[in-house]
């Protein structure tokens, strides 16, 4: 408590003694001390907060991985059978694909390699044995050399009878068929002496 004393212009004043003082400043560095401890205390509560905060974001990202891992497999396994299927599919056709061309072209290589050539060219769709076979057939033709006495036919403009170029040629019965069928698109008439050499 506090004592009434005198100052030095001998005014009145409350004063602690010494022993007072040492006594409130004990008892307040020790209520400080107290402070700062529970202080601490606190701190490193909020501190293992925040670690199983972190922790259990930890295990929510880690689970969302796994969740999503999980539906990607689940995803894949649906689709694996869709897969097979389009490989197994895709072999099978390769397979027709190779012996209807080894059948078409007979062993010539020079001729199997015209037929693919052709059949890449072509932008039908095969995607079955009888497609393929159509689409090879029609690939086989492209490669085929063409009969002379129709590149002749086609290759003039004029309306002027067929004659075959050169003097030795000697037209068949089945080719001198074939130009008087093409003469009679075209509105011409052809005769046994447009065919003969001149």
């Amino acid at each position: 408590m506090p004592q009434t004393m005198k100052d030095a212009d001998g005014n009145e004043i409350s004063a602690y003694t010494a022993e007072e003082v040492e006594t409130m400043k004990t008892e307040k560095e020790t209520a400080l001390q107290k402070a700062q401890d529970e202080l601490k205390a606190k701190e490193e509560a909020l501190s293992k907060l925040k670690e199983k905060d972190l922790n259990f974001s930890n295990l929510r990202s880690q689970k969302e991985d796994a969740e999503k891992r999980i539906k990607e497999m689940s995803d894949e396994i649906k689709n694996l059978p869709e897969k097979v299927k389009g490989e197994v599919m895709q072999t099978v056709l390769k397979e027709q694909y190779n012996e209807a061309l080894n059948q078409l072209s007979g062993g010539d290589e020079g001729l199997k390699a015209k037929i693919e050539h052709h059949y890449g060219r072509l932008s039908d769709q095969a995607g079955s044995k009888a497609e393929i076979e159509k689409k090879l057939r029609d690939a086989l033709s492209l490669s085929q050399d063409r009969v002379d006495g129709v590149g002749n036919a086609f290759a003039s403009m004029s309306s002027a009878p067929l004659k075959p170029s050169g003097t030795d040629k000697t037209w068949s019965d089945e080719d001198k068929a074939f130009a008087k069928k093409f003469a009679a698109a075209g509105n011409l008439k052809l005769t046994d002496e447009d065919f003969k050499a001149k």
